[in-house]
């Protein structure tokens, strides 16, 4: 007779000839007394379900052995003979899947085993091949198989989505889009930091010399199409910033396009605006351009020029003469175009170099207009690679980097005397670069840095430029003076907004607001600020903090997006609260909610019928 010891981390349950003789709760040690020969152990989970058998061998010499049998021929082959009296099994390409111990594989039409259930996930075979999933310790991967197991591409990817002809994959940074007719790969395109949670995925190709970038669905159809400089990930409001001859706008889900701020000369839209031209220049003034109108048309300068594709290449409107294989940059008196390998900016001074692309970068000198920009230096591309060099042609970075991101941010609270920063990113990290200095604020540490251009030179810190910064799976964010935190490294994400108004009294509000995900419970800050149109920045400054609480919150306004409400709908469990601020009448209610209403939608009723109908908050332009 032994003495058995057995621990596990799940219940676990002893048998002698099928009848139970002890039971371990999770964690805990049994210890049971049992003759020389041979027992089943079974480990199973909270449920009931089979995780693990064992077979416990006792010698005479009160040797102890304890060997798996998860996947001994003897117990699959129950599972195949009982598969054999199942009228509903069918078999694919000679192919059946079966389950084992929670776990899939493939059979043949002899009810032999030639895929071991291995899978977590397993599809039948079509045209000779099979998606299938497997746990792994970073997480669940997928691959392809042929009907013998062996692996298509030779590699595990992350599943992205399908649909009933295409798969959607990922790799490293790359998307690939296979067909589910034949299983073949018949496109692929490169990740443009896709983050996981827009309805479409950035991403650019390499078309020639150029990296072209749009939008495709999860099954890897292109919906937005290739032409675009840069492309971001969509916004909560299923907006999208993109990049198009020098000029940063957004783009919704069909492709239409959003430009914020500028003037229009076109005919239609002259009808509405007139000559009044400081609709213009009015930061909530959007011109509309839909999916058409934006393929090939390019953004005007103030007297209706603007780029067009012509079957032999690039031109302006009007300029029938000159053609040029691209067109980067076009506005403000600024043209920056390529032709046979050469890259040239014509403004106030002329610059041409061997290059890809090329991109001006500005420094201003506290106002924002155009006239007090001065032409630092240039981003440089070439074979793929990003490097920066000034008007005189000398090195400051070389190309060795893998992209870099003009911003124009700013360090300190003089904006006269200060100077641009880029992001710059090699081997999947980025870091902060000093272009009038030459150095790098940070080593390359961080997984992703969202830059928020405020011109504001108040104390404010939330309103001048601040980094939200992301470095081991979890986001913060720093002052413009690269040392103060405002907000440490653990968040598992951060969304901002900025919403701004200019009403008919010549007052300008503006709302700087954050919603904060820490360990799937959420939280509010908001800044708000109010000003004269003609006068300096009023000291009436409101913060407004709400704790990482709550099971979810959503930014609430009217229907007339005023700047004056800042209100919050907030869940917890199944129950929704308002928290209510009234900014420019001075009461802001931080007192105990009400988790009144069962749905949000209830909550937004009764906004509506107090605040004139109500809406989410406006997409707002993030460079």
């Amino acid at each position: 007779m032994a003495i058995v010891k057995f621990i596990s981390e799940n219940s676990c349950q002893i048998f002698v000839d099928m009848e139970l003789v002890g039971e371990v709760q999770a964690g805990r040690m049994l210890k049971v007394s049992l003759e020389t020969g041979s027992y089943l152990v079974e480990v199973k989970d909270a449920e009931g379900n089979y995780l693990k058998k064992y077979e416990l061998k006792i010698s005479s010499a009160d040797t102890q052995v304890l060997q798996d049998l998860t996947t001994n021929n003897y117990f699959i082959a129950e599972t195949l003979e009982k598969m054999k009296s199942d009228s509903s099994l069918r078999f694919y390409n000679q192919r059946a899947i079966f389950c084992y111990n929670n776990r899939y594989g493939y059979i043949n039409s002899q009810y032999e085993v030639v895929v071991k259930p291995i899978f977590s996930f397993a599809e039948n075979f079509n045209f000779g091949y099979a998606l299938v999933k497997k746990l792994f310790p970073n997480g669940e991967k997928t691959t392809i198989i042929d009907i013998d197991g062996n692996i298509k591409y030779e590699r595990w990817f992350d599943y992205v989505g399908d649909n009933e002809k295409t798969l959607l994959l990922r790799y490293d940074n790359t998307f690939i889009v296979i067909s589910k007719s034949n299983f073949s790969i018949v496109k692929e395109y490169l990740d443009a930091n896709y983050d996981g949670r827009g309805k479409l995925i950035p991403v650019h190709q390499h078309i020639g010399i150029d990296d072209m970038y749009g939008f495709i669905d999860k099954a890897g159809n292109e919906i937005i199409p290739f032409i675009y400089d840069y492309a971001w990930n969509f916004n909560s409001n299923n907006l999208a910033t993109v990049k198009r001859f020098g000029e940063y706008n957004s783009v919704d889900l069909s492709g239409n396009l959003y430009r914020y701020g500028v003037h229009s000369y076109m005919n239609e839209m002259e009808k509405k605006i007139g000559n009044d031209e400081s609709v213009g220049t009015n930061p909530n003034y959007i011109e509309y351009l839909s999916k058409e109108d934006s393929l090939y048309r390019g953004f005007p300068d103030h007297f209706g020029i603007y780029p067009i594709k012509k079957n032999s290449g690039w031109k302006l409107q009007g300029h029938d003469s000159e053609r040029w294989d691209r067109i980067f940059n076009y506005h403000d008196n600024c043209l920056v175009y390529r032709k046979n390998g050469l890259c040239t900016f014509q403004g106030d001074m002329s610059f041409s170099v061997e290059a890809d692309e090329i991109i001006p970068v500005f420094s201003w000198d506290g106002r924002p207009t155009k006239e007090c920009k001065v032409l630092t230096c240039f981003v440089i591309k070439k074979n793929w690679k990003y490097g920066i060099i000034n008007p005189d042609k000398n090195v400051i970075l070389p190309t060795d980097y893998d992209l870099i991101v003009p911003t124009d941010a700013y360090e300190g609270k003089d904006r006269a005397c200060s100077s641009d920063i880029a992001i710059v990113w090699k081997n999947k990290k980025c870091t902060l670069f000093k272009i009038d200095t030459g150095v790098f604020i940070f080593p390359f540490d961080y997984d992703d840095i969202v830059v928020n251009e405020y011109y504001d030179n108040s104390l404010n810190p939330m309103e001048d430029c601040t980094y939200m910064m992301k470095t081991n799976g979890k986001y913060g964010i720093i002052a413009n003076d690269f040392k103060t935190v405002l907000l440490p490294y653990e968040y598992d994400s951060i969304k901002e907004e900025f919403a701004c108004k200019l009403n008919t009294k010549g007052e300008f509000y503006s709302c700087k607001r954050m919603i904060l995900c820490k360990e799937n419970k959420y939280g509010i800050w908001q800044k708000f600020k109010c000003r004269n149109n003609d006068t300096e920045w009023q000291l009436r400054e409101y913060d407004i903090r709400i704790e990482e609480n709550y099971d979810e919150c959503v930014f609430i306004k009217d229907k007339n997006n005023s700047a004056n409400l800042l209100d919050v709908a907030v869940r917890s469990g199944n129950k929704w609260a308002l928290f209510h601020s009234i900014v420019g009448k001075e009461k802001i209610n931080n007192g105990d909610m009400s988790f009144e209403f069962d749905s949000f939608d209830e909550l937004k009723e009764s906004h509506k019928k107090t605040n004139n109908d109500c809406m989410t908050v406006p997409p707002v332009l993030k460079l």
